[in-house]
């Protein structure tokens, strides 16, 4: 059977870590003017911030009113019929790696509760994703 990677972050979900950086730096940027990969090179934000930020993304619960995006789980759904699925997601946070297991918590927990139909042994939780497409 063959597979499939996906991600969570702004593939599953909408917006969870902007929206976060948004509340820390009480910004109104649009996620349009957003040119850089890590969410925080947007703003323009300082060190107090930016240890807020990696503090609230670990401690928060943030998943727990995390948005699925429009029709997500039903693609999800129809894709695992005919395909091996796995959920791929970096959970350990550069700026706060003490907290970064309770990050794994909430996004394992987060995928059960909207994707019961998913194996759990194939979800994969790492801090570096880049290589991934060559193993699987």
């Amino acid at each position: 059977m063959k597979k499939i990677l996906i991600d969570i972050d702004d593939v599953i979900c909408e917006n969870v870590y902007f929206d976060v950086m948004k509340k820390v730096t009480g910004s109104d940027i649009d996620l349009d003017d957003c040119k850089h990969y890590k969410i925080e090179d947007n703003f323009n934000v300082t060190a107090e911030q930016k240890a807020e930020f990696f503090k609230r993304i670990c401690n928060d619960n943030i998943y727990k009113t995390a948005k699925l995006k429009t029709n997500c789980k039903e693609v999800i759904e129809k894709l695992n019929k005919r395909y091996e699925i796995y959920i791929c997601s970096a959970v350990v946070v550069s700026g706060n790696k003490d907290d970064s297991g309770n990050l794994f918590t909430e996004k394992f927990n987060f995928l059960c509760k909207n994707f019961p139909f998913l194996n759990p042994n194939n979800f994969i939780f790492c801090s570096v994703k880049l290589c991934f497409g060559l193993i699987l």
